[in-house]
């Protein structure tokens, strides 16, 4: 494992930390002893909380982690794996780190089996739309079908499934729909796969209204032109646990304004001026946990955006949690820019 990408200065502020840290950040000082870390998990508290972003990481890094000596034995990575959450373990000497131990890799070993169970969580990818703003790249491939690393997306995107143990997948499809099948038929993976072909435009959600008959449990919908590296499975348990109709996962997008940006009174006096201001928001990474409920909330057979689901579950005062996760987790393949910002992750890593 490239530990490299995982360490970061404590004296960093939080946003900086958000804009580039993985599934997981290492914290150290200016000797290089490793003074804490910062999670996920510590992220969502972190936002939910409203936590200042500007503050230095060190105020809100958590001090009190597990790590093990270079010489642990693999009983022992085992059973603090067994019997916690954590998705990595720091190795350490002397304070310095030494190395990762990920969870997943650890695993592969046939003598540490997996115990846990695979679920039966429907999964709907959503490839129909014409992937206008990736022109003329999508004049000959969907943009499903888009390569990053030397795949296409969707598949990226069900592999993630598959490696936290969701493999019932329904992918809608229209534009380019026949390239799709040929492509899953030419490659022989082991997914559990159904094709589901919308004959008309119906917007980002309309199609999802012939799902209201046959699901009764959570289902994940994502878009096919994004990539989300996050656990899916503690997705899902917070949206349990929090009753929530709808969950809606969310990244952080920094946002520079490339101006003197200026602040005026009534009299058109200048107040004050910000040079190139950066501005951080939550957005909509296109990825949800939806409870069979929300189905039937889609008109049959009519356009229908995402948007206009949202908001007609916020009139209807149903409960919609939001899942933040940090922005280097959120892969957008959707638009050119980001696309080769995309493939550029993939190259380093």
């Amino acid at each position: 494992m490239k530990i490299k990408k995982y360490i970061f200065k404590d004296s960093e502020i939080v946003s900086n930390i958000i804009k580039k840290m993985h599934d997981f950040a290492v914290l150290i000082d200016d000797k290089e002893n490793v003074t804490g870390i910062f999670t996920e998990g510590d992220f969502r508290k972190a936002v939910l909380k409203g936590v200042n972003l500007d503050q230095k990481i060190s105020r809100i890094m958590n001090k009190n982690f597990k790590f093990l000596p270079p010489n642990a034995s693999n009983k022992k990575i085992k059973k603090i794996f067994d019997q916690t959450i954590l998705q990595k373990i720091l190795v350490l000497k002397k304070r310095k780190l030494i190395s990762i131990i990920d969870k997943d890799d650890f695993f592969v070993n046939p003598k540490f089996e997996k115990t846990i169970k695979h679920s039966n969580n429907p999964i709907i990818i959503l490839a129909g739309g014409e992937g206008k703003r990736l022109l003329p790249f999508t004049h000959v491939l969907p943009k499903g079908l888009i390569p990053i690393g030397g795949e296409p997306i969707i598949k990226k995107i069900m592999d993630e499934f598959i490696k936290n143990n969701f493999n019932n997948f329904n992918v809608v499809i229209n534009f380019k729909g026949k390239v799709f099948q040929g492509y899953f038929h030419e490659n022989k993976h082991n997914y559990n796969i159904k094709f589901h072909t919308e004959k008309k435009a119906l917007g980002t959600a309309g199609y999802l209204s012939n799902f209201k008959s046959n699901i009764n449990r959570p289902v994940f919908v994502t878009n096919c032109d994004i990539l989300l590296k996050a656990n899916y499975r503690e997705i899902l348990e917070f949206h349990e646990k929090n009753k929530n109709e709808l969950t809606i996962c969310s990244s952080f997008k920094n946002f520079l304004i490339p101006y003197g940006v200026f602040e005026v009174d009534k009299k058109s006096n200048l107040k004050s001026m910000h040079e190139k201001p950066e501005y951080n928001f939550l957005i909509n990474t296109g990825f949800y946990v939806f409870n069979p409920k929300v189905f039937k909330y889609i008109p049959k057979n009519k356009y229908f955006n995402m948007n206009y689901l949202i908001q007609k579950i916020q009139k209807l005062k149903k409960k919609i949690g939001v899942f933040p996760v940090p922005n280097s987790s959120w892969l957008d393949v959707g638009q050119w820019d980001e696309y080769k910002k995309t493939i550029e992750i993939f190259k380093k890593n």
